[in-house]
């Protein structure tokens, strides 16, 4: 047996093999071919007699021949391997070119002859049989365009230039297109034969670039116009870049404060380490905000509000520090302490109660005084309700008003100075109760919206119990005064039987209608002139009583 393999370029692929030799002629081997092929053992024994062997020349021509098939074979193989492969690049490159909007295209410099792939006959929006002529293929480009692509690809055709261009393109379909044409001339013993080329749609990457020099624009226009200083700066404070409001309000020039560090106009952070971690959270955790004061070139001190973004700048990190004045807000927050102290000591020492609450009626503040009027701390009075603190009759005359009170604030027409006082009885911590008055008034924001309510209460209690005993003094006095009779005026009476006429007609007995309208009470007797008339015959009265 003799074998050939079969090459492929240096890969194995296979083998091709031929076989010889002499039949077997020992009776046992003869025996086993009969069984196991069913032929006759003498036949076989008189054809193993018979063979002729094989002349060496004929088996070295038969192995030669053998390798020149083993070798065409291979041939074969490797070249349709070849083509398989380059069918495979091919359609990577096609794929690949209509991924990218990339396609190529060839010049003949003879005939003039132009040849696209076909990504460039995607790009142009035409079909693949179409057949385009130079004048043509320059025609799809944009018109203020086509001179100079014009000139250039003559350039190359003569002179050998190569070209780079992006210029501007019109599809078949009337789109407008942004493209790269790139050309390289292809020379053969000094003569100019073809030129080579790759045509690239570039739209996105114009309009890309269109935005980013718009964005550009506005980022700079904002940068010098907005009335806030910023700062372009790194890790160690040294500045990259400011706007005219940076160096304008501590009085530098641009030259000269890009000549100082974030540390050296710094009041609060004067070093170098302290401003790195003062702006170190901001590549950790993102932008922040924080307050420092910066030094003027003469030596004022101006308070700012820094907001602090990191951002990458070409693999270098940097950081974009927006400055705002608040000065005159730190002085009015000053202003505003101060007196917020002064209020503060004078509420906490007043006798009067003052509250606060928010609009749906819960506390928000209540003054000291609360433990001596009714016995709580201010924690304890602040987690109350308003029905807790008091009566229930208290309690409906205050939800009556407020609600009153947001019925007027709707009509827009009411004076917002406007204040409410009321006579409340409150709960004391020990169950007993007090009487307080409570002038109220709403607290208003800027645009006189209400957002809570302010209440200053006074205790009453003794006063509402003097006027509870001066109301019972006067009912009794007007109850005593009404039971009171008098008699005045002109009385009508009889000049004979001395009756008086009452005020319906009736004449009456002038002791009845004196004992009417009066406290007055008779007892009936008989006086000396009448007695010795009537009774002349009695002497009643002596004669001692009679010349008294």
């Amino acid at each position: 047996m003799y074998g050939e393999p079969i090459y492929a370029g240096d890969r194995i692929v296979g083998a091709i093999n031929i076989g010889y030799g002499n039949p077997p002629k020992e009776a046992d081997q003869l025996k086993e071919l009969s069984k196991a092929f069913g032929i006759d053992v003498e036949q076989l024994n008189e054809k193993a007699i018979s063979y002729d062997s094989r002349p060496n020349l004929l088996l070295t021509l038969a192995k030669k021949r053998l390798r020149t098939s083993a070798n065409l074979i291979g041939e074969i193989v490797e070249k349709a391997e070849a083509q398989k492969k380059l069918k495979r690049s091919m359609a990577l490159l096609d794929e690949t070119g209509s991924l990218a909007r990339v396609g190529g295209w060839e010049l003949d410099a003879e005939t003039l002859k132009v040849t696209w792939t076909k990504e460039t006959y995607r790009i142009h929006e035409v079909p693949l049989d179409y057949q385009p002529h130079l004048e043509e293929a320059i025609n799809f480009f944009h018109p203020e365009d086509r001179e100079s692509l014009s000139q250039a690809i003559q350039s190359a055709l003569k002179d050998g230039k190569p070209f780079d261009m992006e210029i501007r393109f019109i599809t078949a379909k009337g789109n407008h297109l942004w493209t790269h044409t790139k050309c390289k001339p292809e020379i053969e013993n000094g003569k100019i034969i073809l030129l080579n080329g790759i045509f690239h749609d570039i739209t996105e990457r114009k309009h890309i670039e269109e935005a980013l020099r718009k964005s550009e624009i506005r980022f700079h226009t904002l940068f010098e116009n907005i009335s806030d200083a910023i700062y372009v700066h790194d890790a160690k404070g040294r500045f990259f870049d400011v706007n005219h409001v940076a160096h304008e309000r501590l009085g530098y020039t641009r030259e000269e404060i890009l000549k100082l560090t974030a540390a050296d106009i710094d009041i609060d952070y004067p070093t170098e380490l302290s401003v790195l971690k003062k702006i170190a959270p901001a590549i950790t955790t993102g932008p922040l905000t924080t307050e420092s004061r910066h030094k003027t070139k003469d030596g004022r001190a101006i308070h700012v509000e820094l907001k602090i973004s990191a951002f990458q700048d070409y693999g270098k990190e940097l950081f974009a520090t927006i400055a705002r004045d608040i000065t005159k807000r730190k002085q009015a927050e000053a202003v505003m302490l101060e007196s917020e102290k002064k209020y503060r000591l004078i509420s906490e020492n007043m006798a009067d109660i003052i509250t606060t609450m928010d609009m749906n009626l819960r506390f928000t503040y209540v003054s000291p005084s609360i433990m001596r009027l009714r016995g709580y701390t201010v924690k304890e009075a602040l987690a109350q309700t308003i029905d807790q603190t008091m009566t229930p009759d208290s309690f409906q005359l205050v939800a009556n008003a407020f609600e009153e009170e947001l019925r007027l604030e709707e009509t827009a027409t009411a004076d917002p100075d406007r204040i409410r006082i009321f006579e409340l009885e409150e709960y004391k911590k020990d169950g007993s109760t007090i009487w307080v008055e409570n002038t109220s008034s709403f607290i208003r924001d800027e645009g006189q919206k209400p957002i809570g309510i302010l209440i200053v209460s006074r205790d009453i209690t003794e006063r509402k119990r003097n006027k509870e005993q001066r109301d019972k003094l006067i009912s009794n006095l007007q109850k005593a005064l009404g039971e009171v009779k008098t008699l005045s005026g002109l009385l009508p009476i009889c000049s004979y039987c001395k009756k008086i006429r009452d005020d319906k007609g009736y004449w009456k007995q002038i002791e009845s209608y004196i004992h009417e309208h009066s406290e007055a009470e008779f007892s009936h007797g008989i006086c000396q002139e009448c007695a010795k008339v009537h009774f002349p015959d009695l002497d009643i009265y002596d004669e001692d009583e009679t010349q008294g």
